[in-house]
């Protein structure tokens, strides 16, 4: 497993967004090398709830991330995506 942390953008409804507000512990797919991959995303900050139209500071968990090591660095931007829906844009700022 790849862990990341990100700071990402939940983009709001009439943004094409999602209609409600993301979570902590939330499943969609993480963009990288034109493939989507499973991940978790995790709030740094204890909260549960992540609130479209700002910006959070998060964990991102890739169980399959090992693959795709060589492309993801900090500073790699990517998405987040539900179906071919995109939810929130982002960047990486640290990778362990």
């Amino acid at each position: 497993m790849l862990e990341l942390e990100a700071e990402i953008y939940l983009i709001r409804e009439d943004e094409g967004g999602m209609t409600k507000e993301g979570f902590s512990g939330m499943m969609p797919s993480f963009s990288v090398a034109n493939d989507l991959i499973m991940c978790k995303v995790i709030l740094d900050n204890n909260q549960i709830t992540i609130k479209r139209g700002e910006y959070h500071r998060v964990t991102i968990q890739l169980p399959y991330g090992e693959d795709y090591q060589d492309y993801i660095s900090v500073g790699y931007s990517f998405t987040l995506n539900t179906g071919k829906r995109t939810i929130a844009r982002g960047k990486v700022t640290l990778v362990h």
